[in-house]
């Protein structure tokens, strides 16, 4: 049986980026569910600071990681939107967890910090994602936790020579 496993999910700070960068090309390297590899992830510590300090700087998105005792980052999930009035409300977010962490409440968390503050948001109000098809943990998790299926992109992942469809899933907030 596994042991407990004891993390913080907190907002990401400047101060992250380097770690982040060593994150991503991990994870980018174990898993197939991403949009790119651990040879397309090419984002400097710089440019991942000033990222960060994007997400800092707008008031309806939100940067998230999870991490150990230790200070590893295991996870990480960002809500991203835009700055114009007509779709400022609608937020689209992506998650990843180390593999060495799948199943062990880490993307549940994620997911939970994000939900709480989206629906306490002034602003949002819609949150979407992508997720490949063949992920089928990560989709009953966004069904189980409210996401409906708004289409597919058929075709749309490429993956060692087979393609993937994306599936677009949304939810739906009350202003408060």
């Amino acid at each position: 049986m596994e042991e407990s496993l004891s993390f913080v999910i907190r907002e990401a700070e400047v101060s992250d980026a380097g770690a982040l960068v060593v994150y991503f090309k991990q994870v980018a390297a174990e898993s197939h569910f991403l949009s790119f590899d651990e040879t397309e992830f090419t984002k400097t510590q710089e440019e991942q600071a000033a990222l960060l300090q994007d997400f800092k700087d707008k008031e309806n998105q939100i940067y998230l990681v999870a991490c150990l005792g230790s200070g590893e980052i295991i996870g990480q999930l960002s809500v991203w939107s835009t700055h114009k009035k007509r779709s400022r409300h609608a937020g689209e977010f992506g998650i990843v967890v180390k593999k060495k962490y799948w199943g062990r409440g880490v993307g549940s968390k994620l997911l939970q910090a994000m939900l709480e503050w989206a629906r306490s948001h002034p602003i949002i109000s819609r949150l979407s994602l992508t997720v490949q098809e063949d992920n089928e943990v990560a989709i009953r998790q966004y069904k189980r936790l409210g996401f409906e299926e708004e289409g597919r992109d058929r075709k749309a992942s490429l993956v060692n020579g087979k393609y993937y469809d994306l599936i677009r899933m949304g939810m739906l907030f009350p202003n408060p």
